[in-house]
């Protein structure tokens, strides 16, 4: 296994540093996320034609205005599309991994509700000859143990929370909610929601096994006050946070 400390002491930015003018998930948040040297968190989703495009919804509505789905889409239409009203474009990955060239370590959320490979597939292409620090996160757990085999030098860890966010039926919830299926998968690391770090199974992984915890997304001072001691690393969001964090490290 390759070092991946940083993501015990890196804060990490969600979707980057993004604001009014930089929105999630752009190039400029992106790179105001380097400028304050943070870690990059991103979302990642595979087009009709087989791209990565760097995008968090399954569709345009919410930041686009449109009604197209990601999957439906393709990559050089997607990339078009302006976000959240700014000048802004949807960018492809292989545009964030020449921008970000290993200045900030990556943290990547693979986007697949259902299984099927070739999104994990490209994304093993992608940073074949990319020299920077990766790490790699998924909700879903086939998708997480596929990555674990495929990229052998990268760390995979596994995304979970209430069973209300995982949008999926309730006994696969639980499953998921609960990390019941760790021991077959074995992730390098565990991200979950800050809210739901009172439960049993993400602390026991922590204290008792040593897997790092880290928790998402922490956007306000008393957010960042319950959970500071009780993880190893926190995903965030707002300038007051990233101060704190800052000042932590």
């Amino acid at each position: 296994m390759v070092d991946f400390s940083w993501i015990k002491k890196t804060p990490i930015a969600h979707r980057g540093l993004h604001n009014e003018e930089a929105p999630e998930n752009s190039l400029l948040s992106f790179e105001l996320a380097i400028a304050e040297k943070v870690a990059i968190e991103l979302d990642i989703q595979l087009t009709k034609d087989g791209e990565i495009i760097v995008f968090h919804d399954d569709d345009l509505k919410r930041l686009c205005q449109k009604p197209s789905f990601i999957r439906d889409s393709f990559s050089r239409e997607l990339m078009e599309q302006k976000i959240g009203g700014t000048s802004q474009k949807i960018p492809s990955l292989k545009k964030v991994l020449s921008l970000v060239q290993g200045s900030v370590p990556l943290l990547i959320e693979v986007k697949c509700r259902h299984f099927e490979g070739k999104l994990e597939r490209a994304l093993f292409e992608e940073l074949k000859n990319y020299k920077g620090k990766v790490a790699i996160q998924s909700f879903n757990p086939r998708s997480v143990y596929y990555l674990k085999k495929l990229l052998k030098d990268i760390p995979v860890g596994m995304l979970s929370g209430h069973t209300n966010v995982l949008k999926i039926g309730y006994f696969k919830g639980k499953l998921i909610q609960n990390l019941l299926l760790y021991p077959f998968i074995r992730a390098d690391f565990i991200s979950y929601q800050w809210d739901a770090i009172d439960l049993k199974a993400p602390r026991f992984l922590r204290k008792v096994m040593g897997i790092p915890l880290i928790v998402w997304t922490i956007d306000e001072l008393a957010s960042f006050e319950k959970v500071v001691d009780h993880c190893d690393n926190i995903i965030f969001e707002g300038s007051s946070v990233l101060a704190l964090l800052q000042k932590k490290v």
